[in-house]
């Protein structure tokens, strides 16, 4: 259980950065 939800919570974040990135990137332009 534990492994399962750290892996959720790498997944998520990864997840989050590459939106945050992705609008940051498209207001650039």
């Amino acid at each position: 259980m534990d492994i399962m939800e750290e892996e959720n919570h790498k997944k998520y974040k990864v997840y989050i950065r590459e939106t945050s990135s992705y609008f940051v990137y498209n207001k650039e332009n």
